[in-house]
């Protein structure tokens, strides 16, 4: 068996978590398998950058799972040592003031009014009951926020953040976005959790307080499975884009550009599904199927404070109304290694965006001049205190759960699975809004599927509970 791994040619498409992952397992196997990566860089949107001498991440990733597999891989690729146990803190700025993440009593009796807290409360009874009484479906994301926190949560809370994140109004935004990333916290349950420490089989849900993080950043953690695939046969190009993929009948039989073609016995897919199917020969229809799929993109805008301490939390929600920026990461906050120095905190402000407009098209001085007047805005720091780093930009960030993204991915996976040595996984290839553990998780399973086993990628994150809920 081993034998016959060794002559398999095993071509994985993307060095993020999930491509990495398959590609480990694979070389383990002793299959013959090379990684192709568009960027320089391993580690997807989890890698870590250094800008102007400082060493920033893509986004916040922490290391924190429930999969007994994905945390041996992880101890496997770096010793403890490596790690730093980080506690856990991220919260909701709006108005200028700081809520609980997720939502608690004690946040919103701390900030608002009783009265407000009154209407609050009035409005999820009055909106449930209509719910319920007209027996109305709960379509989009805006039926879902309302129907389990009520209309002035949602358009306190939900609005102005969601149509930033996603770009669209939230009636366009199908309900499994917040059903698949929000499960498991309503009203009932932020009321129950304050009046009984007891809730739930004698168990009340609450957020894990602490996670494991690289002192150095996340993208090492990517960078030690790259010499490990290495020290054990496996092959790297970097920098390279598939744009063509050859079949014959339901057969993958080569994949390349123009610089290069590779003859393969299995491909491992993390492109982006439309990115995939453009790539190939389909029919017209399925093309427009491809088309149809919509990835919200991102601009990470790294600026310096010339301040120390400036607020506690790994990152913070920006619900402002009238500010651009979803999130600010503050890397101080991270692994010893990360961020400013005394004195300065080294900030990441994320700004989703479409390829194209007028976020993305900004230069270094437009875009610095945006970050300015929003951290401006919010009086987290003054003009004369900022200091622009760079940026990066991430062009397939989120998959965009609306139109007929479900009937769309549907047909598009009927598609792909008519080819018998062709796998697709990872956020991007399965158009899910997946964890990092998820991602190597997928990652596993793809390399399990191909040697027969019953398991499929595409159903990682489904119907689990919450990512980061324990019981206390």
């Amino acid at each position: 068996m081993q034998s016959e791994m060794n002559k398999t040619k095993a071509l994985v498409v993307g060095a993020g978590p999930a491509g990495l992952a398959a590609a480990w397992l694979l070389a383990k196997k002793g299959v013959n398998v090379t990684v192709v990566e568009k960027e320089k860089n391993v580690g997807g949107i989890s890698r870590t950058l250094t800008v102007n001498g400082y060493r920033v991440d893509m986004g916040p990733h922490r290391f924190f799972t429930k999969f007994e597999n994905v945390g041996k891989f992880w101890g496997e690729m770096l010793p403890q040592d490596y790690f730093k146990e980080e506690k856990r803190l991220t919260r909701i700025f709006y108005s200028g003031k700081f809520f609980d993440y997720p939502l608690s009593i004690n946040s919103l009796l701390r900030n608002l009014s009783l009265y407000k807290i009154f209407q609050i409360f009035n409005s999820y009874i009055a909106t449930k009951t209509k719910f319920l009484i007209r027996r109305k479906k709960i379509i989009n994301f805006k039926d879902w926020i309302s129907f389990n926190f009520g209309a002035m949560i949602y358009e306190i809370f939900f609005r102005s953040y969601s149509e930033k994140l996603w770009g669209i109004p939230c009636e366009k935004i199908d309900s499994e976005w917040a059903s698949q990333r929000i499960k498991g916290v309503n009203i009932k349950s932020i009321l129950l959790s304050f009046i009984f420490k007891s809730y739930k089989k004698g168990k009340v849900r609450s957020f894990v307080e602490s996670f494991h993080y690289p002192v150095s950043g996340a993208g090492c953690m990517y960078e030690k499975i790259k010499e490990a695939i290495k020290s054990i046969g496996g092959n790297f190009i970097m920098g390279e884009k598939i744009e063509r993929i050859m079949t014959d009948n339901n057969r993958i039989v080569a994949v390349g550009n123009t610089n290069f073609l590779f003859e393969v016995d299995y491909l491992f897919s993390t492109m982006p599904l439309n990115e995939l199917i453009y790539s190939m020969s389909p029919t017209s229809s399925i093309i427009q199927n491809a088309r149809n799929l919509k990835f919200r993109s991102l601009i990470i805008a790294y600026i310096k404070i010339r301040k120390g301490n400036l607020f506690p939390d790994n990152w913070i929600y920006i619900h402002t109304p009238g500010t651009g920026m979803t999130r600010i990461q503050n890397f101080n906050n991270w692994g010893e290694n990360m961020g400013g120095k005394d004195n300065e905190t080294v900030l990441g402000l994320e700004y989703p965006c479409f390829k194209g407009d007028k976020i993305w098209n900004a230069d270094d001085e437009q875009l610095f001049s945006i970050a300015k007047e929003d951290i401006e805005k919010i009086e987290i720091a003054k003009g004369q205190d900022i200091e622009f780093l760079g940026n990066a930009r991430i062009a397939e960030a989120y998959p965009v759960y609306s139109g007929s993204y479900k009937e769309d991915v549907n047909r598009i996976r009927e598609f792909l699975n008519s080819f018998d040595n062709l796998i697709t996984f990872g956020r991007n290839g399965t158009f899910s809004y997946n964890n990092m553990d998820h991602s190597i998780l997928s990652g596993f399973l793809a390399v399990r599927k191909m040697t027969g086993e019953d398991c499929n990628p595409w159903n990682v994150n489904i119907d689990a509970e919450y990512h980061e809920e324990k019981a206390i």
